[in-house]
C-alpha cells in the first residue's frame, strides 16, 4: 500500500480535507508553510497547480531530510523508497522465524534501536550495531518510526534523543506496507528552511497564501488529563504549556500579514471545557466504568482570540475538540468506580483572512479530484 503523505501517521497531519479547508479554488504562485510536517495540504495543491511553489520550514531537521527528498535536493528520490524497502524486508524476514517468541521480539527491537540511532545521531555513519548509514537512511529512519512507534508519535526526552517503544503489532503494520515517495512536479520549486521566520525573509512576490499550522499552544499545568503536555511530546518546540509557544504562533501570523499574503489560515486551540466527570459505582461487562459529565464550564483563551482579531482575521471556526489530543471518552477502568474528576477538552480554532471563506460558508474542493470551475 503506498501513502499519501510525506510521513505517515505524523500526529497534527490535518489528513481531513473537509474539516481542514485550507484552500479556497483560487491559482496562487507561493504558498509559504512554516511549520510544515508532513505536507498534507500543500503538497497535493502543488501537484494539482493550485500552488506553483512551496516555501516551507521545520525544526525537526529528520523532517526536512524527507523533504529534502521529496524536493529532489537530496539524492534520487528512488533511493528513498529502495532503502525503506530494505528495512521494511529486514522486519518482514523476521515474521516467519519463531514468529511470538522472546527471540523474535528481541530481533525486532533491535532493529528499531537501530532506527531510533540513526534518528538521533545523523551526523555519524556507523550505527549501533556497525552498519553504514547515510542521508537516506536518517530520512527513513523518520518515516519508519512514526509507522513502527507505539501511537505514532516520534517524541523525545528532556534530553532530546528518542523516549519510544516498538508498537506491539509491529508485524501486521509493516507486513503488506509499502513507501512511495510522492511526486514532485519538476517545475515547481521548493524552498526549505530550518526556522519558520525564515519563509518570510525572502522577497514575496506574486499572489500568496499561508498556512501557519505549529504546535499548538495548551496554557494550564497539571497532568496531561488536565490539559498540560509533557516535553517529551513537543519534540522542537518546547512544553506547549509555555508562553514560548504562544509567541512562536504569533510571531508566524504576524509575519504572514506584514509580508502582505493574500490569504492566511491559521488553526490552534481557541478555549477548552473544563468539565467534572463522574464515574459509576460499578464496571460493565469488559471491566469499564461508565463516566458522565456533571459540569461543564467553558474557558476561552483570550490572548489568542485577541490578537487574531487585531490581525485583522474576519472569518473564525470553531473546529471542536481535537480527538486524538483529548480523551473525550470518559470510560475508565474499576478503580476509578463510584470517583469523580475533572478532564480539559480543548477546542481547535480555525482563522481565515482573505481569499474565499470556507468554513461556515462552501465545502471545500477535494485537492485530489476536483478542479474549481
Amino acid at each position: 500500500m503506498s501513502n499519501n503523505v510525506l510521513i505517515p501517521r505524523y500526529p497534527g497531519a490535518k489528513s481531513n480535507r473537509d474539516k481542514y479547508p485550507v484552500w479556497d479554488g483560487q491559482t496562487y504562485d507561493v504558498a509559504i508553510v512554516p511549520f510544515a510536517g508532513s505536507g498534507r495540504w500543500c503538497i497535493p495543491a502543488l501537484q494539482q497547480c493550485h500552488v506553483r511553489s512551496l516555501v516551507v520550514a521545520d525544526a525537526d531537521p529528520a523532517v526536512r531530510a524527507v523533504w529534502g527528498m521529496f524536493s529532489g535536493k537530496m539524492m534520487d528520490s528512488e533511493f528513498l523508497s529502495g532503502c525503506i524497502d530494505d528495512w521494511v524486508k529486514e522486519f518482514t524476514n523476521l515474521i516467519d522465524v519463531d514468529f511470538g517468541s522472546e527471540l523474535h521480539e528481541d530481533r525486532a527491537v533491535k532493529l528499531f534501536e537501530r532506527l531510533c540511532f540513526i534518528h538521533d545521531n545523523p551526523e555519524k555513519e556507523w550505527d549501533c550495531e556497525g552498519h553504514l548509514y547515510d542521508g537516506c537512511d536518517y530520512a527513513a529512519a523518520k518515516i519508519l518510526l512514526h509507522k513502527l512507534c507505539f501511537g505514532g508519535n516520534v517524541r523525545s526526552n528532556a534530553q532530546g534523543k528518542l523516549n519510544i517503544s516498538l508498537r506491539s503489532d509491529w508485524a501486521t503494520a509493516i507486513k503488506s506496507w509499502h513507501y512511495e515517495l510522492l511526486w514532485c512536479p519538476p517545475d515547481r520549486p521548493v524552498t526549505i528552511h530550518a526556522d519558520w521566520s525564515e519563509c518570510f525573509q525572502q522577497r514575496i512576490t506574486g499572489k500568496t497564501i499561508a498556512f501557519i499550522d505549529p504546535p499548538y499552544y495548551a496554557p494550564g499545568n497539571g497532568p496531561r488529563v488536565k490539559g498540560g503536555m509533557s516535553k517529551a511530546y513537543a519534540v522542537h518546540g518546547g512544553n506547549p504549556n509555555d508562553n514560548s509557544v504562544l509567541e512562536m504562533f504569533k510571531g508566524a501570523v504576524r509575519a504572514a500579514v506584514d509580508a502582505g499574503c493574500d490569504r492566511i489560515v491559521a488553526t490552534n486551540y481557541h478555549g477548552h471545557w473544563l468539565q467534572t466527570v463522574q464515574y459509576s459505582a460499578w464496571a460493565d461487562l469488559v471491566g469499564a466504568c461508565v463516566a458522565d459529565v456533571i459540569d461543564s464550564q467553558w474557558v476561552e483563551y483570550g490572548e489568542t482570540a485577541e490578537f487574531m482579531r487585531e490581525m485583522g482575521f474576519e472569518w473564525f471556526h470553531d473546529l471542536g475538540p481535537l480527538q486524538t489530543m483529548n480523551n473525550i471518552n470518559f470510560s475508565s477502568n474499576p478503580a476509578k468506580a463510584g470517583t469523580t474528576e475533572q478532564r480539559t477538552v480543548r477546542h481547535e480554532g480555525w482563522w481565515e483572512r482573505g481569499g474565499v471563506r470556507q468554513h461556515g460558508r462552501v465545502r471545500q474542493l477535494s485537492l485530489l479530484g476536483e478542479v474549481a470551475a
